[in-house]
Formats: structure tokens, C-alpha cells, sequence
């Protein structure tokens, strides 16, 4: 466990959290984790705590690599988070230093933008599940025009065929 107060305003604190678990994972498996997983949950508290789980993708299935408590989701301390567990992976062995290749986040701008921070050569990716969700809510919401009754249908018959948005919608009335 590390705690660290960055003087950086937007930075309240991070706390970077590895189990004996994620360390044998980091130190062991450090050539097989090119692709990372990164998902955060915010304001689940009466502190709006954000938790990010860090999960990589290896040859025998997702593990994770670390947890991070932090007082905000801004851009600075996506970074600093970033930098703290590649600092954890540095400890436990210069080898296991990370340095994905692949990246899959939600449209979190400032997730995204702090992992291209430091992680230049990363590709992003959108999550599919979290792709799906936004298309769901938005279906629920008034602009989408759809009826309560039709939602469900809706969503299940015609996003298979929808390569954007725009066609999602356009096919609404058919």
C-alpha cells in the first residue's frame, strides 16, 4: 500500500492498494500484459471516493494488477495514479515495469487523456459494455424518441446492426 498527498490542486490524495496477489501477477506474468483494462467508480461514498481497478489481459485470462483510492477524477490525478502504480511495478521488479500496448477505458476523457500522458504509444480503446450502457441510457431519455415499450426491443433487435450512432437512430422508426 502506498499513500501519497500531491501538492497538485485537484489532487485531494491516492492511495495505490497491491495484494500479494497483483504483486505475483506484476512480477510473474510482466511479458504477458501488453493490454490493460482500466475502469473507475465514483462518488459511491459520502466522501465521492473514486476506485479504479486495474485488470490485465494475459494468456490464462484477466488479472488484476491494482486498486487505486483517490479523491478525484481529473486528468492530474488519472496521471499521477498512472505514474504511482508504474513506480509499484518498478519496485517489485524492473522488468515487470509497465507499458501496455493496448488500453480499454469508458469515455472518460480525463482517464484517456492521462494514459496517452504517459503511456504515449498506447492504443485506446472503448469498452463495448460501457458503449453499450451509453447507447441504453440514451434510448431511456426523452430526445431518443422511443416509447417506454418499444425500448427494449429496440435496443435487442437493432444494435447488431448498427455500425455508429447515427445508423442506430435512423433504423428507430423501421
Amino acid at each position: 500500500i502506498k499513500f501519497v498527498q500531491p501538492e497538485e490542486k485537484g489532487n485531494d490524495f491516492l492511495l495505490a492498494i497491491s495484494t500479494p496477489v497483483m504483486t505475483r501477477v506484476r512480477k510473474h506474468l510482466s511479458m504477458d500484459t501488453k493490454m490493460i483494462f482500466i475502469d473507475s467508480t465514483g462518488s459511491v461514498d459520502t466522501h465521492d471516493l473514486v476506485v479504479t481497478l486495474f485488470v490485465v489481459a494475459t494468456s490464462i485470462g484477466a488479472l488484476p494488477i491494482g486498486i487505486t483510492i483517490t479523491g478525484s477524477k481529473s486528468e492530474a490525478t488519472y496521471t499521477s495514479v498512472f505514474k504511482l502504480l508504474e513506480s509499484l511495478s518498478v519496485e517489485i521488479d524492473e522488468a515487470s515495469k509497465l507499458n501496455p500496448s493496448i488500453g480499454m477505458t469508458d469515455h472518460d476523457d480525463a482517464l484517456r487523456n492521462a494514459i496517452q500522458h504517459v503511456w504515449p504509444s498506447v492504443t485506446l480503446l472503448l469498452c463495448l459494455f460501457h458503449v453499450l450502457q451509453a447507447v441504453w441510457r440514451f434510448l431511456i431519455s426523452k430526445p431518443s424518441g422511443l416509447t417506454k415499450d418499444s425500448r427494449q426491443e429496440f435496443f435487442c433487435n437493432k444494435r447488431r446492426y448498427a455500425n455508429t450512432p447515427t445508423i442506430l437512430l435512423s433504423r428507430r422508426d423501421r
